[in-house]
């Protein structure tokens, strides 16, 4: 693979998608683009998924439908992926040039209120970045396991499906950096890039939470994760918790703590 996280760090994957290089066909040289949106295919978490699946027909299109894909060595489902909130950093790089290519810049044939005029290539590339790619939660982690070899990594495993398996934290002391953070709910799910000390009384902990939400790619420093008297259940699977977590964003949710090795 081309492009690369410089490290394990949640953080520095965000890094690594903030800049992302775009092989281009000659004479133009590769370009750099940011992509650090959150994109959903579900219309319950953000919009635009209408946009984005006509970006990738029109772009399917273009490049021959299946045959086309093959002869750029990208799946069905990569393909798809990469507009649905799942990329790799090298599939959505191969798909920004296919782009280029193809001058598809734009989920309509013709629409005016998009002004190419005056744009360079690498910023209409970046609009399309923009407009019509990014990584929803699962996405987030399950990039971040599969640049780190995780056993059984997917960017398209629900939240909830990232517990089985795994080693569940029944206690504060045993959170770990890279644990998975999943809602009870089912509803969403993130990492944990560093832990620290236990507080004073021992029932809660900040963290440093790595996700892709409604803001974007992002870690958020002092998330506290707080142990409960009172278990909740998970929506499905036989696990309950006693952790809450809220920060900047997130009020006081049910979550999930595991260790993102698999134990079996």
């Amino acid at each position: 693979m081309a492009n690369l996280p410089a490290g394990s760090l949640p953080s520095q994957l965000i890094s690594a998608y903030s800049r992302i290089v775009v092989p281009l066909d000659p004479p133009f040289t590769p370009v750099t683009v940011c992509v650090q949106k959150y994109a959903c295919q579900h219309p319950g978490y953000g919009g635009g998924q209408v946009e984005r699946m006509a970006f990738k027909d029109r772009l399917l299109g273009a490049i021959g439908g299946g045959r086309g894909l093959s002869t750029n060595r990208l799946t069905a489902s990569a393909f798809v992926g990469v507009f649905s909130g799942k990329g790799t950093m090298d599939e959505i790089a191969t798909c920004l040039a296919l782009a280029a290519r193809h001058n598809i810049f734009h989920h309509r044939p013709h629409n005016l209120t998009f002004a190419e005029s005056g744009l360079t290539l690498m910023q209409r590339l970046q609009k399309v970045a923009d407009d019509y790619i990014g990584l929803d939660c699962n996405g987030f982690v399950g990039n971040w396991a599969i640049y780190n070899a995780i056993s059984g990594a997917s960017a398209s495993h629900l939240p909830l499906d990232w517990i089985a398996g795994r080693t569940v934290r029944t206690t504060l002391a045993t959170i770990a950096q890279y644990d998975i953070v999943a809602w009870a709910n089912g509803n969403h799910i993130g990492m944990i890039e560093t832990v620290g000390a236990l507080g004073a009384n021992a029932t809660s902990m900040d963290v440093v939470l790595a996700e892709s939400s409604s803001g974007g790619m992002l870690t958020h420093p002092g998330s506290r994760v707080t142990f409960n008297a009172r278990a909740v259940p998970a929506s499905r699977g036989p696990w309950q918790t006693h952790f809450s977590l809220q920060n900047d964003i997130h009020g006081n949710m049910p979550v999930m703590i595991a260790s993102m090795a698999k134990t079996h």
